[in-house]
């Protein structure tokens, strides 16, 4: 599972996190449903601790989880080694 690159924007406003979310190209709760996914599918342990955090903490650990996931994905990735 990933978020189509160029769908994200790449403008210093956006990338500064300047301009207003209603301009953003993804809705935040389809961004808090596909970082959910990417820890229930993946099976790991972190998501029963994670499972009892406040829901605001829940939801940006689910994030970080997500992106360090893709990261360890990409250097996973035969193509990408040196």
């Amino acid at each position: 599972m990933s978020i189509d690159a160029t769908q994200l924007p790449t403008d210093s406003a956006s990338l500064a996190g300047t301009e207003s979310r209603s301009s953003l190209p993804f809705e935040e709760a389809d961004v808090i449903r596909y970082a959910r996914d990417v820890v229930t599918h993946s099976g790991t342990s972190f998501r029963l601790g994670m499972k009892i955090l406040p829901k605001d903490r829940r939801n940006a650990m689910y994030a970080v989880y997500a992106y360090c996931r893709e990261i360890d994905d990409i250097a996973d990735e035969d193509s990408f080694l040196l």
